[in-house]
């Protein structure tokens, strides 16, 4: 409701202050994380400085104004002694199928849980033990979608173990026998690796919350969630001293690891132990 040179700085402080209390946009309560109100601020200060060199402005009011502090969350990683309870909590009674595998990817090459999700068979090569990460499964407001990585470092190449391989020649053949008893009903179209038993995609919600219950079932700290797979494939590859940039080649990081380290590795315990 202003006009561009009726703008200061205290609308914008203003803005940021409702943006912290309510400021969701997704029907969820409460407002939005101080990282997000700093990167409104970031590109309000981009678009006012196009306005400054276009001379419709003397100065920008968003300049010099103070910015909500950025806490990080203190982010919990697995040992190795963890993530094998895990697995072995998902490959019991109840559950197998399709977690073994998703855990064992999401640990040995630290793809985010859309880009696991988004995996089809032609993107593994199990005889060379790779898998070719290129998309993700994003829920949008038209429902699930996928989307192509933001940077060209989203799309990479990533080597399988052999216990990941074996997990998934065992699920290739679990759903080879799915797809004749639903016949038809089978979605062949999708070729998707994670899927639920039709084929169809799975819900990353969905996932993530029954997660949370194995990660409980296995005895694991509460603020253990799906994404903790990816600190701590990141953490385990540092742990027997893969080179940081290697590592973010991994994970699809383009800055060649000064993200990676700053966010993504995490001591080990056990390391420090010996």
């Amino acid at each position: 409701g202003l006009q561009l040179r009726e703008l200061q700085p205290l609308h914008l402080s203003d803005l940021y202050a409702r943006l912290l209390q309510g400021g969701r946009l997704d029907g969820r309560p409460g407002g939005l994380s101080a990282r997000t109100v700093r990167n409104v601020h970031k590109t309000l200060h981009r678009m006012l400085h196009q306005a400054v060199r276009w001379r419709l402005l003397a100065v920008n009011p968003a300049a010099d104004l103070e910015l909500p502090p950025v806490v990080e969350p203190q982010m919990v990683t697995l040992d190795h002694s963890q993530a094998r309870r895990l697995l072995e909590v998902a490959a019991g009674p109840g559950r197998a199928g399709w977690w073994p595998p998703l855990l064992l990817l999401a640990v040995a090459t630290g793809a985010r849980r859309g880009e696991l999700l988004a995996l089809r068979w032609s993107d593994l090569d199990l005889e060379a033990g790779t898998v070719r990460i290129g998309r993700s499964l994003r829920r949008g407001q038209a429902g699930l979608r996928y989307k192509p990585p933001k940077t060209a470092a989203g799309t990479r190449t990533v080597g399988l173990g052999p216990q990941a391989v074996a997990a998934l020649r065992r699920l290739r053949v679990e759903q080879a026998e799915r797809r004749l008893a639903y016949g038809a009903a089978y979605r062949t179209d999708e070729d998707l690796v994670v899927c639920e038993a039709d084929g169809a995609p799975l819900h990353p919600e969905h996932v993530s919350g029954e997660f949370r219950r194995l990660a409980a079932r296995a005895g694991l700290p509460p603020e253990v969630h799906l994404h903790t797979l990816r600190h701590s494939a990141a953490s385990f590859l540092a742990a027997v001293g893969v080179p940081a940039s290697d590592i973010a080649a991994q994970l699809g990081h383009a800055d060649g690891g000064a993200l990676t380290l700053r966010v993504y590795v995490h001591p080990l315990a056990e390391n420090k132990r010996r």
